[in-house]
């Protein structure tokens, strides 16, 4: 299997459980917080039974915005932008979601919770998924065997930064 269909199906997959473990995450938060609040909070098993929805809702808003686009050079201001745009999405899809279906009355502060939660826990996940992708590209196991063709000045650029940089993925 190719290192970027590897990376993808790993990122869909941490990433669901990510939401999965932030939703109940976030639903604990609020419990923790209730005396802070002036009411109570809903019972836990509406919030259980959303669990595979509100994962694949979020995995839908991932998708829709290209954060599973692979791209050999992404900036982190890139990435950063997808991520608030698939936040604010999936946050807006899982408000409709608990809005139109009334059986799944989420509270919004654990929905608030949820999305700060999984700011943080998408930008870590990126981050390490950088660094695993990284480490496999440097043991040049799932590199791309090339051949330069030909001896001026572009064949000289390309050599160089074929050497200079593994990530991009290619040997020489």
């Amino acid at each position: 299997m190719k290192l970027s269909k590897k990376i993808i199906y790993l990122s869909v997959f941490s990433d669901f459980v990510l939401f999965c473990f932030s939703w109940i995450l976030a639903y604990y938060l609020r419990e923790l917080l209730t005396p802070h609040f002036n009411f109570g909070i809903n019972p836990i098993l509406p919030y259980i039974k959303s669990i595979p929805i509100i994962g694949l809702i979020w995995i839908f808003s991932l998708r829709f915005t290209g954060f599973y686009k692979r791209k050999k050079k992404k900036n982190i201001i890139e990435e950063s932008v997808l991520i608030l745009k698939a936040i604010i999405l999936g946050m807006l899809i899982t408000m409709s979601f608990s809005f139109m279906l009334k059986e799944f009355s989420f509270g919004r502060s654990v929905v608030l919770f949820f999305t700060f939660i999984n700011l943080l826990f998408l930008s870590f996940s990126r981050f390490c998924l950088r660094r695993y992708e990284r480490n496999l590209r440097n043991k040049k196991e799932y590199a791309i065997n090339s051949i330069i063709v030909g001896t001026g000045e572009i064949a000289v650029r390309m050599m160089q930064r074929m050497e200079d940089d593994p990530e991009i993925g290619y040997t020489i």
